[in-house]
């Protein structure tokens, strides 16, 4: 099998499964010219689910060990505008065969998750969805950068989407995110993977484009850009 993606696309991609390393490994699976990724991190705190368009009819599923590995290596070593793969028995190439990786089957992969049943029950869950813009959330990922609890409260109240230090915390902050068309509920998140998150997004930042978050209670934060999902377990 082989196939073409546009380079960029294809890093964004990786990058948004991975989330600064976050997700170590991943399982890929090809099947009507779509590439998508399933994971669950090792703490069972991050779901990621992720999707790109691929140039091939053929089915296949293969296994990456090494994600931030694959990454660098398309990333500084790549040439032009497109990354051409090629999978053969047990092996990854790129770059005309310039670099090899193993291929693992999905049981060797820990962040493989790979029951639907589960996740497609949970994902019926998100009905009221609200937008973002990246503007709403820029004085959310500064604070966050400055107080540095362990964990962060996401809360909406008459109307209005707060986020604010835990609170038992001495040193505090409380602010105003948005006002959203939901009934009051409260999560409390990791700000560890929420802070990956918001990295990854200004990485990409699109003012032309926003930002989709579901808030339910007592079960993941839901958030989506372009064709990534991402599910913070409360806390």
């Amino acid at each position: 099998m082989n196939f073409k993606l546009k380079k960029e696309s294809f890093i964004s991609f990786l990058k948004g499964i991975s989330l600064g390393g976050i997700i170590k490994d991943t399982v890929f699976n090809v099947d009507n010219q779509i590439l998508s990724s399933k994971n669950i991190d090792t703490l069972s705190v991050l779901f990621v689910l992720a999707k790109i368009k691929v140039n091939t009819d053929e089915k296949i599923k293969f296994g990456v060990r090494d994600l931030p590995l694959f990454q660098k290596a398309i990333t500084d070593l790549t040439k032009g505008e497109e990354v051409h793969i090629v999978i053969k028995e047990d092996s990854i190439y790129l770059d005309n065969r310039k670099m090899t990786f193993n291929v693992a089957v999905p049981e060797e992969i820990e962040t493989y998750f790979s029951n639907d049943e589960k996740l497609n029950g949970l994902l019926k869950n998100y009905k009221n969805m609200f937008e973002l813009q990246f503007k709403q959330l820029e004085e959310l990922k500064q604070y966050l950068s400055v107080f540095m609890s362990d964990h962060v409260r996401l809360y909406i109240e008459k109307g209005k989407l707060f986020a604010s230090s835990p609170e038992k915390e001495k040193n505090k902050f409380c602010i105003e995110i948005a006002s959203v068309k939901q009934k009051d509920v409260e999560l409390t998140i990791s700000s560890k993977y929420l802070i990956a998150l918001l990295n990854y997004l200004f990485e990409y930042r699109d003012d032309q484009k926003k930002i989709s978050i579901c808030v339910v209670e007592k079960i993941p934060l839901y958030l989506k850009f372009n064709n990534i999902i991402w599910l913070l377990s409360p806390m």
